[in-house]
């Protein structure tokens, strides 16, 4: 698990595809299981307490793993330890992975260039997980990039 973003109420974690193999998304008790572990290891790891209402959207892709994106909707006026969740799954959701660095991507076919920034599929990456610590994981809301940025072919020099 790497906590990708914490900020106020809004937090994103990501959760490598062998972590996610032995969750059911199809059942509500699988997935309980699954984000009230996520929630814990927030607290615990990080000190993070949610409390409130929360959307919760999983964007999963089974070769690359989970993007779980927590938002907090509104606080209630019930019980300190009280939490609900809206949870939104989006399956066979597409992941980048962006960096500045070319040195980290330059081995990889069909790398994208924009705004000073590199990008390539996180599904042609085969241990992802590994190259995670080196950028940022871009999931289906924001690939802008394919559109207006420069497609440029493995092992090309630098940009």
């Amino acid at each position: 698990m790497k906590v990708c973003e914490l900020e106020d109420d809004s937090y994103k974690v990501f959760i490598n595809n062998e972590k996610i193999k032995s969750v059911n998304f199809y059942s509500e008790e699988s997935l309980e299981v699954f984000i009230r572990d996520i929630i814990m290891q927030l607290k615990h790891r990080y000190n993070v307490m949610l409390r409130g209402l929360y959307d919760v959207s999983i964007f999963l892709n089974e070769k690359v793993g989970a993007l779980i994106n927590i938002e907090k909707i509104e606080a209630f006026l019930l019980p300190q330890r009280d939490i609900d969740l809206r949870i939104k799954i989006i399956f066979d959701s597409k992941f980048y992975f962006k960096t500045k660095e070319f040195e980290i991507v330059k081995e990889f076919d069909n790398i994208y260039f924009y705004d000073d920034n590199y990008y390539i599929d996180a599904s042609n990456i085969s241990d992802f997980i590994r190259y995670v610590e080196f950028g940022d994981i871009i999931y289906d809301e924001n690939l802008n990039f394919e559109e207006r940025g420069i497609k440029i072919s493995k092992n090309s020099t630098k940009i």
